[in-house]
């Protein structure tokens, strides 16, 4: 790429150089500044500066030199595809239409069309002027003869020469443009009649936010993984995550406390019966759910008068005294014992119930019924009898 413009007249130079100056210096004090969120994909607004040549639009924004009039084309605006690619057209009153994105006979081997990189800190690629190609609007890749061909380097490949200082190049930081300067680089280069040109006041598209809701149904289990930089833990139902554009990841459905399998469910993995579940790049609300399965047995138990392993189901006590009921139960979700007349005791719940307890003073026959809801949902039931010591009276 040619570094020098080469005007037919000296006279001409200076005259263009001085007019130059004018429109810059009423331009520099009134530039539109703008800050950016995270960045995304879409349109990027506000604008460029060159100490050369001024102002540069880079989505036709009122307010530029031409008010906006010749910015009509129907692909005019400057975009950050999904993809990471820059497409489209900037404008400039002094030299017309920049375009991005669409190029061929780029300079060199590397650089490429204008993108920014994975990490999202680096403008890379080649824009061009198309008052420097022969058609002058980029309908031709030919260059010009005059020694201007239009091309602008965003990163200053090792063809572009004229690159001088440290830090060259468009750098990104905290989601912006950074400061085209000495210090921090950060600038296109345009050869002479462009020269260094900064973007600090251009904004980039915000960056979306979705939310993946993760639930777990069943009774056991839960769903764990990471989508971007979210760790995703989940034994509930609705467990909502606020995601990125873009996001991408891999869920896991682990099975636990007596889940035998599971199958997933929703916008994302319906249907399958293994992992990972695979998020891919979010352009939206998703949402998964993984269902639990378990296979249960139905309860199983004895309500007895004695401790023995054995169960046994009556015994004898004296009028108004107490005695001591033992129960072991498998299998089973919840229990209650109840006894006529002295009514119902709740027993803690749990798969497998052993315990005991005292009954109240027994002053007649007493029947006592152990009742528990098993993790089938089916009910099993099991009594032992308290009857009294016989007394005898004289006739």
């Amino acid at each position: 790429m040619e570094q020098a413009l080469k005007p037919r007249s000296l006279a001409f130079a200076i005259l263009l150089g001085a007019l130059l100056l004018v429109l810059a210096g009423s331009a520099w004090f009134s530039a539109p500044q703008t800050t950016s969120a995270a960045v995304g994909s879409g349109p990027i607004t506000g604008w460029a500066w060159s100490d050369n040549i001024g102002w540069i639009s880079l989505n036709c924004a009122t307010g530029s030199a031409t008010g906006g009039s010749v910015c009509s084309t129907s692909d005019y605006k400057l975009t950050l595809n999904t993809n990471g690619t820059v497409t489209g057209y900037a404008w400039s009153a002094n030299i017309g239409w920049i375009q991005f994105g669409g190029l061929s006979s780029i300079p060199g081997s590397t650089g490429g069309q204008a993108r920014i990189n994975p990490a999202g800190d680096q403008l890379y690629g080649w824009a061009r002027a198309c008052a420097g190609t022969t058609s002058g609007d980029c309908s031709s890749m030919t260059s010009r003869t005059d020694g201007w061909d239009g091309w602008i380097s965003l990163n200053c490949t090792t063809t572009a020469g004229g690159c001088t200082e440290s830090s060259y190049g468009v750098q990104i930081l905290n989601d912006a443009f950074r400061v085209c300067n000495a210090t921090t680089g950060s600038c296109a280069w345009g050869s002479d009649v462009v020269g260094w040109l900064d973007f600090q006041y251009a904004t980039l598209p915000s960056l979306a936010t979705y939310t993946l809701t993760v639930s777990k149904a069943g009774t056991a289990g839960s769903v764990t993984g990471a989508v971007g930089t979210t760790n995703i833990s989940c034994s509930t139902a609705n467990c909502q995550y606020t995601l990125n554009e873009g996001d991408y990841g891999s869920l896991n459905a682990n099975i636990a406390g007596g889940s035998t399998d599971f199958v997933w469910s929703g916008d994302l993995c319906s249907g399958t019966t293994s992992n990972p579940c695979n998020v891919p790049a979010l352009t939206g609300n998703k949402t998964v759910t993984a269902t639990f399965n378990t296979t249960t047995s139905p309860p199983t138990g004895c309500l007895s008068t004695a401790a023995s392993p054995n169960c046994v189901h009556s015994t004898t006590v004296r009028k108004g005294n107490t005695t001591t009921l033992y129960w072991w139960t498998t299998d089973t979700a919840s229990c209650t014992r109840a006894g006529n007349p002295s009514g119902s005791v709740s027993i803690n719940t749990g798969t497998s119930l052993n315990g005991s307890g005292a009954t109240s003073a027994v002053n007649q026959k007493t029947i006592y019924t152990l009742t528990c809801q098993g993790d089938d949902g089916s009910t099993f039931t099991d009594t032992a009898t308290i009857n009294l010591v016989p007394t005898f009276q004289e006739i």
